[in-house]
């Protein structure tokens, strides 16, 4: 990536994801202590690979669910589904609209 690109996506973990976050993180003894290198090693890692790889840029939506076969995430982008504009926070133009549609599932190569 080029200095001075942005790199501004949206990404939604559904509540399963976010079950699997915590059950993954908190145990009797220790409590959360765990949760945050969980989320780093499920979530944080998985999503940087996929930004250092390019397989996910400027204004995508990511949305992450469990696979409960594998009991791992799983990565759903939508390409160019955001709201989101370089400038975002300015105000958009009239009848301005991003380009939508086109999903496909990426994987993080992260072990």
């Amino acid at each position: 990536m080029a200095p001075g690109v942005s790199q501004h996506f949206v990404f939604q973990c559904s509540s399963s994801a976010r079950d699997f976050l915590l059950e993954e993180g908190t145990d009797a003894k220790f409590g959360a202590r765990h949760l945050k290198r969980s989320i780093e090693r499920h979530l944080v890692s998985p999503l940087s690979c996929l930004l250092a790889t390019n397989q996910i840029e400027f204004g995508d939506v990511v949305t992450i669910e469990i696979d409960r076969v594998t009991s791992k995430l799983k990565f759903r982008k939508e390409i160019h589904g955001a709201l989101v504009r370089p400038e975002s926070f300015l105000a958009p133009e009239p009848g301005w609209l991003p380009e939508t549609g086109e999903q496909q599932w990426v994987e993080s190569r992260v072990q």
